[in-house]
């Protein structure tokens, strides 16, 4: 029996890491299209020579401070993610209207545009995404699902109707 909760244990980590990777893979992927359509490179670092540099992480105060080409890359991707979501109808508590949001990012780089846009916004768009979506209805269906959270009592119900509506499939001689 002990194996058997391993095994179980292991696949529910395995599904996790699976839906944060498809996750993140997606945000990447949102981020590369936009930057590419609209020909989009960050201006080079001073003394460099290539136009993409390397993003500095370092820690400070215990919190993670990145380049801010790559914070706004996280950003950007949080955004499109969640204008894509409610271009599709799905409005998840918390998170705000992603038009207001970039608008305060474009404000935000105009007028300081060598400081990290905070990360917070990101974690929260990535939050919501495994709170309240499937976590492998994209790598299944290659569609977001939406789940809600709905009481025991109200899936009873609902299968219980099904059933009722569905009886006379199981009454054939």
């Amino acid at each position: 029996m002990q194996v058997l909760s391993r095994v179980a244990q292991g696949r529910m980590v395995h599904q996790t890491l699976l839906s944060i990777i498809t996750e993140a893979n997606i945000q990447a992927n949102l981020t590369a299209d936009f930057l590419r359509y609209y020909n989009i490179v960050p201006a080079p670092a001073s003394g460099s020579s290539s136009a993409l540099t390397q993003p500095r992480l370092t820690f400070e105060s215990q919190r993670l401070i990145t380049h801010p080409w790559a914070a706004f890359q996280l950003h950007l991707g949080a955004v499109l993610r969640l204008r894509q979501w409610q271009l599709a109808g799905l409005c998840f508590p918390g998170l705000p209207d992603a038009v207001t949001v970039w608008q305060h990012t474009l404000d935000h780089l105009a007028n300081t545009p060598n400081v990290a846009i905070p990360s917070d916004f990101s974690m929260q768009v990535f939050k919501s995404a495994y709170q309240f979506l499937g976590h492998t209805g994209r790598h299944h269906l290659g569609v977001d699902v939406a789940i809600t959270p709905t009481p025991n009592s109200v899936i009873l119900e609902t299968l219980a109707d099904m059933l009722w509506q569905h009886r006379h499939l199981t009454n054939q001689n």
